[in-house]
């Protein structure tokens, strides 16, 4: 599943991902593996298309935090490239939390407004 959460006003926007992120903490106590990743470091984007590669031996979820998607129009590319090839979108173990710290014009992010 990919969650989506832009806008100008980082204050809310941050609260929101907090409140998201603790929600599935409560709801899978036993089984959650959360982690932040940031879009705009190269090494990052490796790490995610690792983590998304992994399957869970366990039954746990898995939250990937995605900060920094909409920095540039290439960083927003190159994400969608990556969930697009994993599959993101039919995977019930994983949860992918994608947050941009600004508007989001879908002339500028084609192939990302597309996987949204």
């Amino acid at each position: 599943m990919i969650i989506f959460y832009h806008g100008s006003d980082g204050y809310r926007l941050h609260q929101a991902v907090k409140n998201l992120a603790e929600q599935y903490k409560e709801k899978y106590a036993q089984g959650l593996s959360a982690s932040r990743i940031d879009a705009a470091d190269s090494d990052d984007l490796a790490t995610l298309e690792n983590s998304l590669k992994l399957n869970s031996l366990f039954n746990e979820v898995s939250l990937l935090i995605v900060s920094n998607a909409l920095v540039s129009s290439a960083v927003s590319e190159h994400t969608a490239k990556i969930l697009e090839k994993q599959g993101a979108h039919d995977r019930k173990d994983q949860v992918i939390v994608l947050v941009g710290d600004e508007d989001f014009p879908k002339t500028k992010h084609k192939s990302f407004a597309k996987l949204i």
